[in-house]
């Protein structure tokens, strides 16, 4: 197994892990019916990686964060895969053809602009109606226990 984890990684991931340990510990001795299993073992695998210094992850994507040129390469990738992300596909359209509408699509544009308008309108007029049937029951409700003032 060769070492592909800087040492500065290798400390941030044994103290995140050393954390997410503490933290799961103390859950479960608070509530040991809901212990946050999948927490720890994720941070059992973190303090793993950081004392080996050796990050399956890593080794996968072919990056080594031993070095400076390693971690370069690393942020070399991550800026070339947001890249990738952000250019349109092929197959779609750009945006400024997207945004021409229709006559159809106008009317229906319209028409669920008037519908979710009646759904607010319906629903605050049922908000009001449930709030004056409080303010009866409480007025109502009022004089029913006694006051000692």
């Amino acid at each position: 197994m060769q070492k592909n984890v800087g040492t500065v990684d290798a400390l941030i991931r044994i103290t995140v892990g050393l954390l997410g340990l503490a933290y799961g510990v103390g859950r479960m001795s608070r509530r040991p019916y809901r212990t946050p299993w999948l927490l720890m073992a994720l941070s059992a695998m973190k303090v793993a990686e950081g004392v080996t210094r050796f990050c399956p992850m890593l080794y996968a994507m072919g990056v080594n964060s031993c070095d400076r040129a390693g971690m370069q390469n690393m942020l070399s990738k991550a800026k070339d895969m947001r890249n990738q992300a952000r250019k349109p596909r092929s197959g779609t359209a750009p945006k400024q053809e997207q945004t021409k509408l229709s006559a159809e699509d106008k009317q229906l544009e319209a028409a669920v602009k008037e519908y979710v308008s009646y759904r607010q309108a319906e629903e605050a007029s049922r908000n009001e109606e449930r709030a004056k049937k409080t303010d009866d029951r409480h007025s109502r409700d009022e004089h029913l226990e006694p006051t000692y003032s």
